[in-house]
């Protein structure tokens, strides 16, 4: 195969596999996901940052219901930021062309 073909071939599978993502998370998680992505950088995203993050959501949120539930909100958008991590730039944006209605 060539190596056009092949690179085809994974940008079609990691299209599929964002879209998987998209489709575990609601509209406004998985869009500040991607806001935050790119905000904080592919390259500044990484375990530690992960842990500290959920980490300081999950002491916050011991303060009341309604700051739970603010709080549980930014811990998914972590989490569905931490899975599109894994994603070149150049594929989301790509997904975020090919599927997202922007206007």
């Amino acid at each position: 195969m060539s190596e056009k073909k092949e690179n085809v071939k994974v940008v079609k599978k990691q299209l599929k596999e964002i879209k998987a993502i998209d489709e575990k998370y609601s509209v406004s998680v998985f869009h500040k996901a991607l806001t935050s992505l790119m905000e904080v950088g592919i390259n500044n995203f990484n375990d530690d940052y992960i842990k500290e993050t959920i980490d300081n959501i999950m002491l916050s949120g011991s303060f009341g219901v309604e700051v739970v539930n603010a709080y549980e909100l930014q811990g998914k958008v972590i989490r569905c930021f931490e899975e599109l991590v894994k994603y070149p730039a150049w594929t989301l944006i790509l997904y975020i062309k090919m599927y997202m209605d922007l206007e």
